[in-house]
């Protein structure tokens, strides 16, 4: 089917062209039928429905006619909408009425029609006139009239739109190519100024405007300031300004909901954020039409303004919209990246000064945990060269017992990113120790460690040892709240850690105003507890509730220490708050879960003492040598050995001699993974044997089995596969005997007719009109017998077939006609061919044979009334068909619809059966769809039917399809040209091992006017050839024969007499129904005199052709 899509003007005019090839014929018509021109200008009208038929064929084509001098004859209704001007104001006017003025002085109007007179049409693209005096660009044929007169016809169709749509595309394609340009210049540009100039020119020149602007947002208000201005020549004398108005006015509107707008003139005045330019409105360029977007960060903050105005043609569309949009956002990530840019350069001045800290280590781990950078502050800590640390990884600087701690660290970093603050000591040069706090936390892939030396403070401080630990974890700003008080416990300063948590201001924690934070019930204990501390300058250790600044109440762990100054006295107090909500609770929880655990365990132990004691399977433990350990209850009641007598023995012991190997591979199997089911028979204590099913999983070195009796069932599907196969037996017999008995039927009524038929013929007084009618009977009767046998080894797939490659569709078209006288002309028969060109290697006549029965079995069927469709369609694979998967490769899926009764489900599977019908006696074999289903399959593919009662039936056969051409025609003179010599002349072997056969065969061959030698065997015939030196026309071989067949025979006479012609002759062969013709002439048997004849003749004609 021709694919009507189009993708470009080009196929459009191809389209165009095609339809006009289809309009020729109908214009040929017209213009036969329409008077001569000249007799339309006298004022004699046209033929009556003339203008009708053209308004008809095509309004959307102006199609008009001229007489040979080029003035109009005719013009439809279309070219009236397309040109402008009416019927009346055109007729006798000269074509040149709808060319240019620069086509009419070039004369294309006379060259259109003298081209089209010389080659029979003539194609055109070009601009043509409307009656208002417009142009539209046009395609148009113009050819002659074949009436005569001289005069031409022309169609054309307006491609105005298709012509500027080409042009915008190419626009549009000059566009992106413009805008990869500005990507690549983008790259390349060394800072952010030239960056976003190269975009506000870019957006310019591309879109094709008189202004761009690029502005960035300057604050909260959206004020922008400009960074680049593009003008046209037009306005390049426009006064440029430092600001835009401030955040009230559109632009501001713009960048608050980061949006893209397109206006024209009237719309952006209108708006209600419109502020002109205020002082400077006079001087400002006009904006006319305004196409602006903001500037979007990828976290949807803004970052300025790209806007156009002035379009300098036409309005701003959406794909000037998708390129400003596509160009802001080269804009908005150049701005990021300066922003990152600067960040890091910051990030980079703070680093610098971390390292530059004299009292504070800072190392850089990589990887693998070597270290890859250190300051002078940490190699002053250790008493190494930068050289002799690089390259250091933390086991070899830490002592062995704070392993554990680092390695904790480790994994804290890897997988959250930061770890807890820890206290450690490390190796000196010298291998001396010394403490140190360090704060791990990830950046990137390298891990940065800050370390603080604390050794003179662990020694200063020993008694406090446990505070202290608690104060390294206070110092960890991200891990608790760090605080600190006067020394009479009065938090003054600012406080951020505790802001932070709480939300109290400034004037809110002043003092013991930090108490307000802590709950009511904790408030009073705190304070008391806190002074008491303070009092007995002791560290403060304690636990309350604090309100965070969300107003949700969590639980906290305070440490406090004092900080004495060089005379003793306490300088101020430190402490920390750690958040222990979570911790608490689970500590909770897990002294819940301790209180209850026994109890659990309890109670798990008798649910798998119950299950164990319980099961109706056998349940087992064994160790991987195969020696049982233990057994369940369940052993006594279903193979009747006691736990107690299993313990000890081998597993194989209590198995069936045959299943040992079996046995020893699953519990291989079972001691490395779980067992899917394994079925064993196992040992009764009385002997006997029962089939059980096991199960097994491996724990540790043990193996736990679960096993179920299925001794029954394995009874069962034995008795079920046994009654199975004596159905199938069975139904063989039953078909055996409907073949048999339908063969004896059919045979038993033709041989009465040949019986008869003799007895008539051997009276010595019978007329001649009466022999030759008994005569005729008998020919008809072997004939009928013989397509009884043909469809009998059809349906067998041992009818040895004829296969060529022919066009199923022509096959279709050609018996049609046949077809219809069959089912008679009560019934329509509609044809449906979706497969062109569709070849397949198959028997013709067997095919056709196929077609006239399912034919004529939707003609019975439908009652002799109804509709036939037959449907011819291409398939990628064959569908699945009665149980089987279906196939792969190419099919030629041909279907018969009926529009009858339908078939009773219960009777589809029937359908195919030899001798099945459901016919009145008489009135079917039975063999019909039996032929066409051993045809099917014997051809490489299948059948298959589909039907609903009342409504109808379909048979669809599948044929395997292949890419080729038909055969040649036959070569074989037609049955009515014969010569009238027959065979005078020519010699033929005979080989054929029965008697009667074969003196019957030479008698007939004789009568032909063939010179004839009998042979009565393969062994025979190459001794008769060898002696008469092959002096034979061609060898006439029966295929089925003792020894040599006459396969056999002829291949050996092929190797022997290249050129000595072969004809084959059998009822049934297994050798040719299995392996097809092997390249040699088969007729047959039953034969005819006149069909012999006629083979072995063109065989041997065949012969003194290729011997000329």
């Amino acid at each position: 089917m021709r694919r009507q899509d189009r993708e470009s003007p080009i196929d459009e005019l191809r389209e165009l062209r095609h339809q006009n090839a289809e309009l020729r014929a109908e214009v040929a018509r017209l213009s036969s039928a329409r008077d001569a021109p000249h007799r339309l200008i006298r004022g004699n009208p046209p033929p009556v429905g003339h203008e009708d038929v053209i308004l008809e064929s095509a309004t959307g084509y102006a199609i008009f006619t001229m007489d040979a001098d080029g003035l109009l004859t005719s013009w439809n209704e279309g070219a009236r909408l397309i040109h402008g001007w009416s019927e009346d104001e055109v007729l006798g006017r000269h074509t040149r009425l709808i060319y240019t003025p620069e086509d009419r002085e070039t004369g294309v109007p006379e060259e259109e029609m003298r081209v089209a007179a010389a080659r029979g049409s003539a194609e055109n693209e070009r601009w043509h006139v409307r009656k208002d005096g417009s142009r539209f660009f046009a395609t148009g044929l113009l050819m002659p009239l074949r009436d005569g007169s001289g005069g031409f016809v022309k169609i054309l169709r307006d491609r105005t739109e298709q012509l500027h749509a080409e042009r915008n595309q190419l626009r549009r394609l000059e566009q992106m190519r413009a805008l990869a340009e500005v990507a690549r210049t983008i790259m390349g540009a060394v800072d952010l100024p030239t960056t976003l100039d190269a975009i506000t020119v870019a957006a310019r020149d591309i879109v094709g405007a008189h202004q761009a602007i690029c502005s960035t947002a300057q604050g909260a208000d959206s004020s922008q300031a400009i960074t680049a201005v593009s003008l046209s020549d037009k306005y390049a004398m426009g006064r440029s300004f430092d600001k835009l108005p401030d955040g009230s006015g559109i632009c501001a509107w713009i960048c608050e909901g980061n949006r893209t707008v397109r206006m024209t003139q009237t719309e952006l005045e209108a708006h209600p954020r419109w502020r002109a330019f205020g002082e400077h409105t006079g001087e400002h360029p006009p904006m006319r039409g305004w196409l602006a977007t903001a500037l979007v960060g990828h976290d949807g903050r803004n970052l300025g303004l790209l806007q156009l105005s002035d379009k300098i043609e036409g309005e701003f569309d959406e794909v000037d919209e998708a390129i400003v949009v596509q160009l802001a956002q080269f804009a908005a990530s150049a701005i990021e990246r300066m922003q990152v840019g600067e960040e890091l350069r910051h990030s980079e001045e703070r680093l610098r000064g971390a390292l530059s800290i004299s009292t504070v280590g800072v190392l850089f781990w990589g990887p693998g945990f070597g270290l890859t950078e250190m300051n002078d502050a940490f190699l002053r800590m250790t008493g190494f060269s930068r050289e002799e640390a690089l390259g250091k990884t933390w086991q070899e600087l830490t002592p062995e017992e704070f392993h554990p701690e680092s390695r904790r660290a480790v994994e804290q970093v890897t997988t959250l990113g930061e770890a807890t603050p820890y206290e450690k000591q490390y190796f000196r040069k010298d291998g001396s120790r010394w403490w140190g706090l360090f704060a791990p936390r990830k950046v990137g892939d390298e891990v940065v460690e800050f370390v603080l030396d604390i050794t003179d403070r662990r020694k200063a401080e020993q008694d406090l040892r446990e505070s202290e630990a608690r104060f390294r974890a206070a110092i960890d700003a991200v891990q608790g709240v760090l605080w600190t008080n006067n020394a009479r416990g009065e938090m003054v300063g600012e406080q951020p850690g505790w802001a932070a948590l709480t939300g109290q201001t400034y004037e809110e924690y002043q003092g013991i105003g930090w108490a307000k934070a802590v709950h009511p019930d904790d408030a009073d204990a705190s304070i008391e507890a806190w002074t008491e501390a303070v009092r007995e300058r002791r560290p403060f250790i304690f636990e309350h509730r604090v309100r965070r600044h969300d107003g949700i109440w969590r639980l906290f762990s305070i440490r406090a220490i004092p900080a004495f100054d060089a005379s003793g006295e306490i300088r101020e107090w430190v402490g920390v708050h750690t958040d222990i909500t979570e911790l608490r609770a689970r500590e909770n929880e897990l002294r819940e879960l301790n209180a209850t655990l026994e109890q659990r365990v309890c109670q798990a132990i008798a649910e798998r003492d119950r299950t164990w004691n319980n099961s109706q399977d056998l349940l087992l433990v064994l160790d991987t040598r195969g020696i049982l350990h233990a057994t369940n209850p369940a052993w006594s009641t279903i193979l009747g050995w006691a736990p107690e007598e299993l313990a000890g023995l081998h597993y194989l012991d209590l198995l069936h001699p045959d299943d040992h190997d079996a046995a020893r591979a699953a519990l291989a199997s079972a001691s490395h993974g779980p067992l899917s089911s394994s079925a064993l028979r196992s040992r009764h204590r009385d002997g006997s044997y029962r089939w059980i099913a096991w199960v097994a999983a491996p724990e540790g070195d043990l193996v736990y089995a679960s096993g179920r009796d299925v001794t029954e069932e394995r009874r069962k599907e034995e008795a079920l596969t046994t009654a199975q196969e004596a159905l199938r037996q069975a139904q063989k017999m039953e078909a055996i005997g409907q073949l048999t008995g339908g063969v004896a039927h059919d045979f038993n009524n033709l041989l009465t007719i040949i019986r008869s038929s003799v007895d008539f013929l051997r009276r010595p007084d019978l007329p001649d009109e009466r022999r030759r009618r008994y005569v005729d009977a008998i020919s008809d009767t072997v004939e009928r017998a013989s397509k009884l046998t043909r469809q009998l080894l059809a349906f067998a797939r041992r009818q040895a077939l004829k296969p060529e490659v022919f066009d199923i569709a022509d096959r279709i078209r050609g018996i049609t006609d046949m077809l219809g006288t069959i089912v008679g002309s009560r019934i329509r028969i509609i044809t449906e061919i979706d497969c062109e060109r569709c070849h397949v290697e198959a028997d013709a006549s067997q095919f056709e044979t196929a077609l006239v029965n399912m034919a004529v079995n939707a003609r019975d069927a439908m009652d002799g009334e109804g509709t036939l469709t037959l449907r011819v369609e291409s398939l990628s694979h064959l569908p699945p068909i009665r149980g089987h998967s279906g196939g792969s490769g190419d099919f030629a899926a041909i279907s018969v619809s009926d529009t009858g009764s339908g078939i009773p489900t219960d009777q589809l599977p029937h359908i195919f059966e030899p001798f099945f019908t459901t016919k009145e006696v008489g009135k079917g074999t039975g063999l019909g769809l039996s032929q066409v289903y051993g045809f099917s399959k014997q051809s490489g593919g299948d059948v298959d039917v589909r039907s609903e009662i009342g409504k109808g039936t379909t048979f669809t056969l599948y044929l395997p399809r292949i890419d080729a051409d038909p055969d040649g025609e036959d070569d074989e003179v037609p049955s009515g040209q014969e010569p009238a010599e027959h065979g005078r002349g020519r010699r033929v072997l005979l080989v054929e091992d029965n008697v009667d056969v074969g003196r019957f065969s030479t008698q007939t061959l004789q009568d032909l006017g063939y010179e004839t030698t009998w042979a009565t065997n393969g062994d025979e015939a190459l001794k008769v050839l060898e002696e008469t030196g092959a002096g034979f026309d061609v060898v006439f071989s029966d295929v089925v024969m003792p020894g040599i067949d006459g396969v056999e025979l002829g291949q050996e006479i092929r190797r022997r007499y290249p050129g000595l012609p072969v004809v084959l002759t059998s009822g049934y062969s297994h050798v040719l129904a299995e392996e097809s013709r092997h390249g040699f002439e088969l007729l047959h048997k039953p034969y005819a005199a006149e069909e012999l004849s006629r083979v072995l003749r063109r065989v041997t004609q065949r012969r003194k052709r290729r011997d000329r």
